[in-house]
C-alpha cells in the first residue's frame, strides 16, 4: 500500500482512475485545478466527495483546489510571443492547453516530491484530443515524473467509455451510488485553439509535423518545468502548490 497524488476533475475519466487505483493505495490527495480561464472549480468538490465516502475508511482521501494561473501563463509564454513564433511558428496559437494541462502535471509531481509520495496518477484518457496526450508523447510526462522519484500512471488510458465504467462502478457501491460527470469548464481559450489546431494547422502541416513539433515544445517546457520544481524544492518550509497547508 502507498500514498499517491492525482489530477482530479471530478469528471468520468479522474473519477474512474481513482476508483481503479483506489485497491493499491492507502492515501489518496486529489488535486484539482484552476486558472483565470477555468470555470466552476467547486464542481469537483461534488465527486470528491462521493469518492471520500466510497474509500474510506481504507483509504484516506484528501481534495484540495490549487490555483496555478502563473505557472500555466509561464509555460505558455515564458520568453515573450516573439519567442514563442521564432521557435515553433503558428503552432505557437495551439499550445494554451498544452501549458495548461503541463503546468497541472507539474504541481501534481511537485506535490509528491514534497509530501514523499512514489506515484502519481490522472485520468488521460487516449479519446482525448489534447496534444502531448497522444501515445508518443506519454513517455516524456513519465520520464519527468520519475525523475523526481514519481512514477506516473494512466490507469484508464486505454478506456473508450469511461462513462459507463464509472455507472457500474457506482451502482454495485455499498450503498449504491450516481456518479455524474461534475468537472470544471474552460471558458473557452481552450476551445478556440484546438478549433484552429483541428481546422488549420493540422490540414496545412499534417500529423507528421504536428507530432514532431508537439514534442520539441514539450521538451522546451519540460527544462523550464524541471527549473521550476527545483526552485520549490530548494525552499526549506512551505507548500508552494498550496495544498494540505
Amino acid at each position: 500500500m502507498t500514498a499517491a497524488a492525482m489530477r482530479f476533475s471530478g469528471g468520468k475519466d479522474s473519477v474512474m482512475a481513482a476508483l481503479r487505483m483506489a485497491p493499491k493505495l492507502d492515501k489518496l490527495d486529489m488535486l484539482t485545478f484552476t486558472t483565470r480561464m477555468i470555470a466552476d472549480a467547486d464542481a469537483s468538490r461534488r465527486n470528491a466527495d462521493v469518492l471520500r465516502a466510497m474509500l474510506s475508511p481504507r483509504v484516506e482521501v484528501r481534495h484540495a483546489i490549487v490555483d496555478i494561473d502563473a505557472t500555466a501563463q509561464f509555460l505558455y509564454e515564458p520568453r515573450g510571443w516573439r519567442d514563442n513564433w521564432r521557435r515553433f511558428g503558428s503552432y505557437a496559437v495551439c499550445c494554451m492547453c498544452n501549458a495548461c494541462d503541463l503546468a497541472m502535471i507539474v504541481h501534481v509531481v511537485l506535490h509528491c516530491a514534497r509530501h514523499g509520495y512514489p506515484l502519481a496518477f490522472d485520468g488521460g484518457n487516449s479519446t482525448e484530443f489534447a496534444g502531448f496526450l497522444d501515445d508518443w508523447g506519454l513517455p516524456k510526462i513519465k520520464q519527468f515524473a520519475g525523475s523526481y522519484g514519481v512514477r506516473w500512471e494512466y490507469p484508464v488510458y486505454g478506456e473508450t467509455r469511461t462513462d459507463l465504467l464509472m455507472l457500474e462502478r457506482g451502482l454495485r457501491a455499498d450503498p449504491p451510488k450516481l456518479l455524474f460527470g461534475s468537472q470544471p469548464r474552460c471558458r473557452g481559450g481552450g476551445t478556440a485553439t484546438n478549433l484552429y489546431l483541428r481546422f488549420y494547422y493540422l490540414p496545412r502541416h499534417g500529423a507528421d509535423d504536428y507530432r514532431e513539433t508537439t514534442l520539441r515544445w514539450l521538451d522546451d517546457r519540460l527544462k523550464l518545468a524541471r527549473k521550476l520544481v527545483d526552485a520549490h524544492l530548494a525552499r526549506a518550509t512551505g507548500t508552494p502548490d498550496g495544498a494540505f497547508g
